[in-house]
C-alpha cells in the first residue's frame, strides 16, 4: 500500500487521534516553509475542521494547513467558509492571490499553494522547484511532520511548467498553482525626500536619502519594515550618500561626493573611519559577512574589499549604468540602467537577470535590499516591497542553463551569524546526503541531514545552540544510481554571539 492510500486510512481514524504538539507549534521547516501543529485536541471534532458547519476530513484538513501556513507566514487571512479543496482553486481571486493554470509560462514557487482536482480534492504548498520536479508539503494525521514529504515530477517545454500528480494520487489532476497577490505589501515613503541606498540587518531597514530640494545633503533613517516607522535619524550629513549596507552593529556609507566609504555607528551616525574607493563615484556596497563589495559604475568594474579597504579582487562589469548592490548567499544582485537586477557570482559570471516588472508604469529604481522573506525596491520617495523566495525567484530559464555539472557546497550565509545561517548546496542526481556540524575538536555536534534527495538545488538552515566560536560543515554525498560516486566537501563559519 503506498503512502498516499496510508494517508487516507489515518485520517479517517483521526477522531482517535490526538495532535502531539500545542496549535502553533513550529514542527520543522523545508526551505523556508514551516509546519505547524493543529493544535490538543482531535482533528475531525474541533472547530478547525468544524469551521463551514460539516464534518471535514481530508479535503478540509489540507485546507486548513495551507490557510493557517498563510496566516503564519504572512500575515493574510485567506480562509473562505464553506469551500473545500476542489473548489481552492476556483474561489483564488476572493482570497487575493494569483491563479495559474498547470502548463502556464508562470513557473511555481516555494511558498506557492498547488491545487489539485478529481478525488477528494488536495491542496498543499510547494518547499522545492526542481528543474524537473516539485516537493511539496503537506499536513498529515499524526502532525508529526516525517511524511509532509511528496515529490511530483515537472516538465519544461516551450516555456510552459507542466507538473504531474501521478506520484501523489491517480485519482488526482493539478488544477495550476497560487500565489500571493499582496505584490506591493505596505509600500513606505519618505515624503519630500530622494532615496537612494537601502539595507537590510535581518530586523531593520536602513534607508540614506537626501531633500529633494536642497542636494547633496543626506540623512540616514532607521526603519521599522513593518509599519514604515521612523525610529531614528540622523542629523544633516555633508555627503553625496550613494549607497549602504550593514553589518556587525556598522553601517557603511558609499559617499560620491569624496570617493570615500565611510565607516558609521548604527547606534548614533558617528563616524568610525573611513577609506577611499580604487574607483570614482562609488554607488552600489553591500558586506558579504566578511567583506566588502563595491560597484563602480564609471570603470564598469565591481570590487572585492576587506573593511579597510583593501582591495581583494575584482571584476569587469557590462558598460551599464549599475547602482544598487545587495549580497544574497554565494554571490550578489545589481541594478543594471533598465528595471532589471543581475546576480553575479564572485568570480564575475552573471547567472541570472530578473525584470521588476511590479513597479508602477514609469517607474525605475536605484537600490535594493533583499531580507525577511522580501525584497525592497527605493524609488525616489518610496521603498516598494514585494515577498521574495531567494533561490526560486531568480529567472527559470537562467537558472536551467546555469547549473553546474558537478557537486557543489557554498558558503554559509550569512558568515559570521548569529545564531542562524544557511547551507546551500547543489545535486546534479539523486543522492544520499548527510551535512554534519563539527565543532574545533572534530566532534559531530549536530546532524542536519541524513537522507536521500532528488537532484537540485537544496538548502539548511542550521539555528545554533551553541557558544560562539568556529565551526564547520560538512556535506557527504553518494550517487544513488552510482554508490562509487562520491563527493566530500567541509567548509568553516564563524558563530558570534
Amino acid at each position: 500500500m503506498n503512502k498516499i492510500y496510508f494517508l487516507v486510512l489515518v485520517i479517517l481514524y483521526t477522531e482517535l487521534l490526538e495532535a502531539q504538539q500545542p496549535y502553533g507549534t513550529e514542527l520543522g521547516s523545508f526551505n523556508g516553509v514551516i509546519s505547524y501543529s493543529n493544535g490538543s485536541i482531535s482533528y475531525v471534532s474541533n472547530d478547525y475542521n468544524y469551521y463551514n458547519g460539516t464534518n471535514t476530513g481530508m479535503k478540509w484538513q489540507c485546507v486548513e494547513f495551507v490557510n493557517r501556513y498563510y496566516l503564519i507566514n504572512y500575515g493574510k487571512n485567506i480562509r473562505i467558509p464553506g469551500t473545500n479543496a476542489n473548489e481552492y482553486y476556483g474561489t483564488a481571486s476572493q482570497r487575493g492571490v494569483f491563479s495559474y493554470p498547470n502548463d502556464s509560462t508562470i513557473a511555481p514557487s516555494v511558498g506557492d499553494i498547488l491545487c489539485f482536482g478529481g478525488g477528494l480534492g488536495h491542496v498543499a504548498i510547494i518547499r522545492e522547484v526542481g528543474i524537473d520536479y516539485v516537493r511539496i508539503v503537506e499536513q498529515n494525521g499524526t502532525n508529526d511532520f516525517s511524511d509532509l514529504d511528496f515529490l511530483l515530477d515537472m516538465t519544461v517545454s516551450g516555456g510552459n511548467y507542466n507538473i504531474s500528480a501521478t506520484n501523489l494520487s491517480l485519482s488526482l489532476f493539478v488544477q495550476g498553482w497560487l500565489k500571493n497577490q499582496e505584490i506591493l505589501i505596505s509600500p513606505i515613503t519618505l515624503s519630500g525626500r530622494s532615496i537612494r541606498g537601502i539595507a537590510f540587518d535581518s530586523e531593520f531597514l536602513w534607508a540614506i536619502h537626501s531633500s529633494i530640494s536642497v542636494g547633496d545633503v543626506v540623512r540616514i533613517s532607521k526603519i521599522d519594515p513593518l509599519s514604515g516607522q521612523i525610529l531614528h535619524e540622523s542629523n544633516d550629513l555633508p555627503w553625496n550618500g550613494r549607497g549602504i549596507t550593514s553589518g556587525n552593529g556598522y553601517l557603511w556609507i558609499a559617499d560620491a561626493l569624496g570617493d570615500v566609504i565611510r565607516k558609521i555607528d548604527s547606534s548614533n551616525f558617528s563616524q568610525v573611519n573611513s577609506f577611499y574607493t580604487p574607483g570614482t563615484e562609488p554607488n552600489g556596497i553591500t558586506f558579504d559577512g566578511i567583506n566588502l563589495w563595491l560597484t563602480d559604475p564609471w570603470f564598469q568594474k565591481i570590487y572585492q574589499l576587506d573593511t579597510l579597504g583593501g582591495i581583494i579582487s575584482s571584476f569587469n562589469i557590462p558598460n551599464e549604468y549599475r547602482t544598487g548592490l545587495e549580497w544574497e548567499s554565494s554571490g550578489m544582485w545589481t541594478k543594471t540602467d533598465t528595471n532589471e537586477i543581475s546576480f553575479y557570482a564572485t568570480s564575475g559570471t552573471i547567472t541570472s537577470t530578473k525584470t521588476f516588472d511590479f513597479l508602477p508604469p514609469g517607474k525605475s529604481f536605484y537600490d535594493i535590499a533583499i531580507g525577511n522573506g522580501k525584497v525592497y525596491v527605493s524609488s525616489g520617495e518610496t521603498i516598494y516591497i514585494q515577498s521574495w523566495s531567494p533561490s526560486t525567484w531568480i529567472d527559470s530559464k537562467s537558472l536551467i542553463t546555469n547549473l553546474p555539472k558537478q557537486y557543489l557546497l557554498e558558503q554559509n550565509y550569512p558568515n559570521p551569524f548569529n545564531p542562524s545561517t544557511v547551507i546551500r548546496y547543489y545535486l546534479p542526481q539523486r543522492s544520499f546526503v548527510k551535512l554534519d556540524i563539527y565543532n574545533l575538536l572534530g566532534q559531530v555536534i549536530e546532524v542536519l541531514l541524513s537522507s536521500e534527495q532528488n537532484k537540485g538545488l537544496h538548502e539548511m538552515t542550521w539555528h545554533s545552540k551553541v557558544s560562539s566560536g568556529i565551526y564547520f560543515y560538512r556535506l557527504s554525498v553518494s550517487s544513488i544510481e552510482n554508490p562509487s560516486e562520491q563527493f566530500v566537501d567541509t567548509k568553516k563559519m564563524l558563530l558570534i554571539r
